[in-house]
């Protein structure tokens, strides 16, 4: 059986803040398979690494690229993040919101080989705009949680929509791993990337589970140690 992923959910917790440099040379130092990052668009068309929309209570989308490094001198761009990682480990990148899903594709392009990346998100519309401003084949991944289960349970195409989006895996929160509606619209053949996992016992279970193929957690020596654990 081949033995899932562990993505370090934005680094992964450590001494270093969550989506910077440091963290993801924690990542790198632990080992950890892959590394999960979130992607913004600043005022001038900076991609930047930041999960939240707002540094220090203003927008992002209405800061300059000089603004944020005036405020917070620890957010990285993503071509920061793309030299840190590339040819040390693989990086599942999130895009928070539509409109710069092109510039996001051609930074990892100019920087990295396909295998070395994933593109997801919870937005269908990011999904279509990779794919048809994609000069190659990317891996794409749907993100989904118990809101995007509700809104999408009476879509019995939603599979095949996908599928012709070219998204080659759905990563649903951990809760609603064994939704009995993820596995009635969602095709079987789609594996799963699973978040954000950080119970030991819940990994376990994960970890043994033949449909998961990533796991994305804060907590990657754990993960890292019960997967040995069980290959034993």
């Amino acid at each position: 059986m081949k033995v899932p992923l562990i993505i370090a959910h934005r680094g992964g917790l450590s001494s270093a803040r969550e989506n910077t440099l440091a963290a993801f040379e924690d990542a790198i130092a632990l080992q950890a398979d892959w590394v999960e990052v979130d992607v913004r668009s600043t005022q001038d068309g900076v991609l930047i690494i930041h999960h939240d929309p707002e540094i220090q209570q203003q927008p992002i989308e209405a800061l300059t690229w000089a603004e944020i490094q005036h405020l917070d001198p620890d957010v990285p761009t993503l071509e920061e993040a793309i030299a840190c990682c590339q040819g040390r480990i693989g990086l599942d990148v999130e895009i928070k919101e539509p409109g710069y899903e092109t510039a996001v594709v051609q930074q990892l392009q100019r920087q990295l080989s396909e295998p070395e990346f994933v593109i997801t998100s919870f937005y269908l519309g990011v999904i279509r705009a990779v794919k048809e401003n994609s000069l190659s084949k990317v891996t794409l991944g749907f993100l989904m949680d118990h809101q995007t289960l509700l809104d999408l349970a009476e879509e019995e195409f939603l599979g095949h929509f996908l599928q012709a989006m070219g998204v080659t895996f759905v990563a649903p929160s951990w809760q609603i791993v064994d939704s009995p509606v993820l596995k009635k619209i969602i095709p079987t053949q789609m594996p799963f990337w699973v978040w954000t996992v950080n119970d030991g016992e819940t990994m376990q279970k994960l970890l043994k589970n033949e449909r998961v193929e990533a796991i994305v957690t804060d907590q990657p020596k754990l993960g890292l140690q019960l997967r040995t654990d069980i290959n034993r």
